[in-house]
C-alpha cells in the first residue's frame, strides 16, 4: 500500500472517531422495502471499474421487478468508461475526490430526494457511510457486508465468497431472491460497438484460422499485476502450436500499445492480431463478447468477460481474500494463482498453459 493511501485512510479513521457522535444508528430493517411504493432508488458506486461491473445484475434485477423506478448511481472518473451512457441509469452522478466538484454534486443528489440509499461497496467504507447520511438523510440505507459501520444501516446483508454473489445480497432488501436473478450482466454494447468488432475480428478471419479465437490481455491497472512480456510472447506461440487453428487478439489499453506491438513482432505469425488503436472501453467489450476465450492478469476485463459469459483464464496472486471475492465468477477452473502475494511474475507458462488447455476443453467440449 502506497505512501498517500495509508494516509486517506488514517485521516479516514481519525474522522470517524472525531464525529462517529453525530452518526445516528439505525433500527434493523423487520422486512423487505415495498419496492411498489419507491419512486427513486440511489446507488453508491463510487469506486472501481470491476466494481461497477459485478453491480450491473443488482441494477438489472430491480429494474426488471420494479420497472416504475428512477435509478440513480453515484460514480467516479474509474468506472465512467462503462457508466455513462448506460441506459440503466436515470442519473449518474460524479465522486472524483475534488472537493468544489463534489460538494456540487452533493448538493444536487440531496436535492434529488431519493426514497432510499444503496451502499453497494463491501464491507465498511467510511466514505460511503458519510455520502449515505448526507445524501439521504432519514431515509432507508442499505449496506453489503458490513461489520464496524452495521448500525448505521437499516438493512445490512452479508456474504461471503465471491464478491458478485455477496454484492447481490442487497436484492434481498428489495424482496427478490438474490439466488433467482440471472448473474450475467454485461455492460450496455451500442450497435455502433458491436459492428465495430464484428468489422475486425472479421477482417482477422483472412488469417485462415477460425475454430479458436482467443484473446490475450497484456494490460493491467497495477505494474504488479503485468505478466513478463517474454512469458505472453512464448505462451501466445504455445497455443498456436498446439491449435493450429487458432487466432490470438491481443488487447492492451493505449498507454501499451507497444507492448501489444511487441508481442506482434515476436510472435511473428499472421494469426495474432493487435485490436485496433484507440478503441473505447466499451468496444473492447465488444470484441470481447466475440471471444471464445480471454487470457488476463486479474483486472476488471475479467469481469467483463465473465459477465458476457466468455470463460478466462486469470492470472492471480496468491493474496487470499482478494483471491477468494474477485476470482471468475461461475468457474471452478481457470485460475492460476502465483506464490507471492505481492505479484505475478512467478507464474509460468507451463501453469498458464494448463489452465488454458482445461478451459478451451471445456469451451469446445472436445479436445481437437
Amino acid at each position: 500500500m502506497g505512501r498517500l493511501k495509508e494516509f486517506e485512510y488514517s485521516f479516514k479513521r481519525f474522522f470517524y472517531r472525531a464525529t462517529a457522535s453525530l452518526l445516528r444508528p439505525r433500527p434493523v430493517g423487520e422486512g423487505p422495502l415495498d419496492g411498489a411504493a419507491l419512486r427513486k432508488v440511489l446507488f453508491l458506486r463510487p469506486d472501481k471499474l470491476g466494481d461497477m461491473v459485478i453491480s450491473f445484475p443488482v441494477f438489472d434485477a430491480l429494474r426488471t421487478r420494479y420497472p416504475h423506478l428512477r435509478i440513480g448511481v453515484l460514480a467516479s472518473p474509474r468506472n465512467s468508461a462503462i457508466t455513462l451512457g448506460d441506459p440503466r441509469f436515470d442519473e449518474i452522478y460524479m465522486y472524483t475526490k475534488r472537493a468544489p466538484h463534489d460538494l456540487r454534486e452533493l448538493r444536487r443528489l440531496r436535492r434529488a430526494q431519493y426514497d432510499c440509499v444503496v451502499d453497494l461497496v463491501y464491507g465498511d467504507s467510511v466514505t460511503t457511510l458519510y455520502l449515505s447520511e448526507y445524501v439521504a438523510r432519514g431515509k432507508p440505507r442499505i449496506g453489503v457486508g458490513k461489520e464496524r459501520y452495521a448500525r448505521y444501516y437499516d438493512f445490512n446483508r452479508s456474504g461471503r465468497g465471491q464478491i458478485l454473489e455477496c454484492t447481490l445480497q442487497v436484492l434481498a432488501a428489495f424482496g427478490i431472491d438474490p439466488a433467482a436473478v440471472n448473474p450475467y450482466a454485461g455492460p450496455h454494447l451500442s450497435r455502433s460497438d458491436q459492428e465495430l468488432a464484428a468489422a475486425f475480428l472479421g477482417a482477422a478471419a483472412a488469417d485462415g484460422a477460425g475454430s479458436l479465437t482467443v484473446g490475450l490481455n497484456l494490460s493491467a491497472g497495477m505494474p504488479s499485476r503485468l505478466w513478463q512480456p517474454e512469458k505472453s510472447a512464448e505462451l501466445a506461440a504455445r497455443i498456436l502450436a498446439a491449435r493450429p487453428r487458432a487466432r490470438i487478439i491481443v488487447i492492451v489499453v493505449p498507454g501499451d500499445r507497444r507492448r501489444g506491438q511487441e508481442l506482434v513482432q515476436a510472435v511473428r505469425d499472421a494469426r495474432v492480431h493487435l485490436v485496433p488503436d484507440g478503441l473505447t472501453l466499451r468496444q473492447v467489450a465488444a470484441v470481447i463478447s466475440r471471444l471464445d476465450l480471454l487470457v488476463t492478469p486479474d483486472t476488471s476485463l475479467v469481469h467483463i468477460a465473465r459477465a458476457l459469459q466468455v470463460p478466462v483464464v486469470g492470472l492471480y496472486s496468491c493474496h487470499e481474500r482478494n483471491f477468494r471475492q474477485w476470482r471468475p465468477y461461475g468457474q471452478d477452473i481457470g485460475a492460476v494463482v502465483a506464490p507471492s502475494e505481492d505479484n505475478i511474475f512467478a507464474i509460468t507458462v507451463d501453469q498458464v498453459m494448463a489452465a488454458f488447455e482445461q478451459v478451451a476443453a471445456g469451451r469446445l467440449g472436445v479436445e481437437e
